[in-house]
């Protein structure tokens, strides 16, 4: 299918999941909109939410979609709950006013019947400015009203007229309750949106070659651990996971933003998310006189991810253990006034190929070797895991 009809397309699906209701928006802030917006899930039955929504909003990818004068794409909340705050945004390019034009979209996202709570203390904030939108009354909605639209927002930001330039957007809503059981004051969906013309020429296809290390038997929760060693060995240095487990790998408890929860080498442990691989890697790096340097693109949109690898860069990404499970909460940790949810089955692995012709991508997966699987529902699990990715280069 050629980038035209996948536009089209497209615009075919987000017109049929917005059921009509495309807003015209002067720039500047608009009034809260509580309505349903499609039924569409309700026909599927019992089924991933989350999957189909991604599906309808996106199409099988953005890889090879953005142009030079428009870009797309969603951030999440990743609660590993039935419910989620979803965020679509629209970025289009006024190269003549050196800004861009950007419409943001806020939806809940929910798979069972849902009462929203009186309440006026909902945010989105896009780099510096921060708008404020209320939810004025209770009201119950039916699951067949999911996903919701909550918000619609439409701004200009003055960008420069060279290189890439970045967007910081995070819409925070004061839910205040429980979902499944657990305990959500506020939702909250953010992300780094990338205004480049960089994605402009990315190939539709991209393969690298990585030699794999496999976790087992000596770190049966160490597939965190042993994808960074992947990437450093594929960097040219020669390092083995248990020395990178043994000598930088933090290990503590409750915070996995911090530590590794329990020692890899041991099954009754968990693992870590993103900041304490970047940790990781860069005491390493410093250590053996690297000149590469690490990054984490959490939150970055997923076009970027597969930029890197486009540009010959494996990026270690968080997933499900089983792409066909969605995760879902199964440890709580407590520590002084924040509570941890730990989001499972986790797995951590290193993408190092797509192909937008085939809607697929591979990675080379420290439990079961190289795999290749459905674009969407990598991405969707991806998302679900928190949109967490490091580079090293």
């Amino acid at each position: 299918m050629s980038k035209n009809k996948k536009a089209i397309l497209k615009l075919s699906l987000l017109a049929a999941l917005l059921g009509g209701c495309f807003l015209t928006l002067l720039s500047g802030s608009a009034p809260a909109q509580r309505h349903k917006v499609t039924d569409v899930m309700s026909t599927k039955g019992a089924h991933d939410l989350w999957q189909v929504w991604h599906e309808i909003e996106q199409g099988p990818s953005f890889v090879g979609k953005a142009g030079k004068d428009y870009n797309q794409g969603i951030m999440t909340s990743d609660t590993g709950t039935s419910v989620d705050l979803v965020v679509q945004w629209e970025a289009k390019h006024l190269e003549e006013q050196a800004a861009i034009e950007l419409m943001i979209r806020i939806y809940l996202v929910y798979e069972d019947s849902i009462t929203l709570p009186e309440k006026t203390g909902n945010r989105l904030t896009v780099n510096d400015k921060t708008v404020y939108f209320a939810v004025d009354e209770a009201v119950d909605y039916p699951s067949s009203a999911s996903p919701l639209l909550l918000y619609v927002y439409q701004t200009r930001v003055e960008r420069p007229l060279e290189g890439e330039f970045l967007v910081q957007v995070a819409a925070e809503y004061d839910f205040g309750g429980q979902i499944d059981g657990y305990d959500f004051e506020t939702l909250k969906a953010q992300g780094t949106i990338c205004i480049s013309d960089k994605y402009r020429d990315m190939p539709e296809q991209a393969s690298l070659t990585i030699d794999m290390v496999r976790q087992y038997p000596e770190l049966p929760n160490g597939c965190e651990t042993t994808s960074l060693t992947m990437v450093l060995n594929h960097l040219g240095y020669s390092v083995s996971k248990m020395d990178l487990k043994n000598q930088y790998l933090p290990i503590g408890s409750a915070n996995f933003y911090a530590y590794n929860i329990g020692d890899p080498a041991d099954r009754h442990s968990y693992g870590c998310y993103s900041p304490v691989i970047v940790e990781t890697a860069d005491k390493f790096l410093k250590d053996n006189g690297g000149v590469h340097q690490v990054y984490d693109l959490t939150h970055y949109d997923i076009e970027e991810i597969y930029y890197q690898v486009s540009m010959g860069h494996p990026v270690i990404v968080w997933i499900t253990q089983n792409l066909l499970i969605r995760p879902s909460i199964t440890r709580v940790w407590q520590e002084a006034d924040k509570a941890y949810y730990w989001k499972g089955p986790l797995h951590c692995v290193v993408l190092i190929g797509y192909d937008q012709q085939e809607n697929t991508v591979t990675w080379a997966d420290p439990l079961y070797g190289v795999k290749t699987g459905e674009m969407a529902l990598f991405e969707t699990r991806w998302h679900q895991m928190g949109e967490q990715a490091v580079v090293v280069y």
